[in-house]
């Protein structure tokens, strides 16, 4: 008959095997009391037939739904089993999780466990774990696959590491996993970027690429990290070493000297100078913009001044009085150079 719990029955002189279980009332209906096998006789209102049943009386769960039906995991992750809601006619049921496994590898992992309230992710592979009622039948399941992540990185070769000022590479990064799996995922998530010198480059990855331009001369070291690891197969890097990417073979600053032909000058506080410089490649062509990425100054007093480039210019504020030795040369040699002294009064 599948009588749920407080589900009345119309009924007319049957007989109740355990009053315990089930009980008829005056009005001839039947009340649940409690859970499990009762037999039913007597005879039936409209055709006077004997009757008798034995029945078994659930705990009435009709349905179970579970609030999230899926989930994507990495292997190590854990996350919460799902929250569920239940329709039923009354108590609530006897209910238990299962886990049915399809691993993809060698048939000796699980996919998932199940330790207290918690999925956890054991090995690359798919499983569905169901929230499942014993008394009454009924189910919900969520699909759950586990993905491999990285443990193990490398950085494609460059074609050279002698690379220019401004220029942008792009690298190949390739990952396994802990099942010796190829990741072929977004790495981002999963990997950092360190620099030697963080201010000569600018580096992210982007997919399954490391994206690098270079902003400033001399040697940088670019290294790809798997977060959370540290073993040697973890890490991967490569140097690089930047040039310019024009030549500078000249500089020479503006004899503005009166007297001594010499690359001198007196200059007052509270004041701006701009000097021009004159700048050639090795095919002796004018090189005349972006001369503060050409050019380093050096000066034996920072204290004295402060300096920066404008196009072909170099622009001078002094802060205090003394004599000033400014030194320029080229970024990615110091052979070619020229020094100019100023008088600060």
């Amino acid at each position: 008959m599948g009588l749920k719990y407080n589900e009345p029955y119309n009924s007319c002189s049957l007989r109740s095997s355990n009053p315990k279980i089930l009980s008829f009332q005056s009005n001839g209906k039947a009340r649940i009391n409690g859970f499990g096998k009762v037999t039913l006789s007597g005879k039936l209102s409209v055709s006077g037939k004997p009757f008798k049943k034995t029945i078994n009386i659930s705990k009435g769960i009709k349905k179970i739904t579970l609030k999230k039906n899926s989930y994507v995991l990495y292997y190590g992750e854990s996350v919460s089993l799902p929250g569920y809601t239940i329709t039923h006619s009354g108590g609530k049921g006897s209910l238990k999780w299962e886990i049915k496994d399809s691993d993809e590898f060698d048939g000796l992992n699980d996919a998932v466990e199940i330790s207290g309230n918690k999925i956890i992710a054991a090995a690359p592979g798919k499983a569905v774990i169901s929230l499942v009622d014993k008394d009454n039948g009924a189910s919900a399941s969520v699909n759950i696959t586990v993905k491999d992540k990285p443990a193990a990185i490398s950085i494609q070769q460059p074609d050279s590491n002698n690379v220019t000022l401004g220029q942008a590479i792009k690298l190949k990064l390739s990952a396994t996993g802990d099942f010796n799996t190829n990741i072929t995922e977004d790495l981002a998530g999963f990997l950092t970027v360190s620099l030697s010198d963080p201010s000569a480059a600018s580096a992210k990855i982007n997919g399954q690429y490391l994206y690098i331009t270079f902003k400033k001369y001399g040697p940088v070291t670019v290294k790809v990290s798997v977060n959370g690891r540290t073993r040697a197969a973890a890490t991967a890097s490569t140097t690089f070493n930047v040039s310019a990417s024009i030549d500078i073979d000249y500089i020479a600053f503006p004899n503005v000297s009166l007297y001594t032909g010499s690359e001198a000058d007196t200059i007052y506080v509270g004041n701006t100078y701009e000097y021009e410089l004159t700048v050639r490649d090795k095919s002796y062509r004018t090189v005349s913009s972006g001369l503060d990425k050409l050019l380093t100054v050096v000066m034996d007093d920072p204290s004295l001044a402060s300096i920066k480039f404008s196009g072909s210019k170099l622009i001078v504020t002094p802060i205090k009085t003394g004599v000033l030795t400014l030194k320029v040369h080229a970024a990615d040699s110091e052979s070619v150079y020229d020094q100019f002294i100023l008088y600060i009064n």
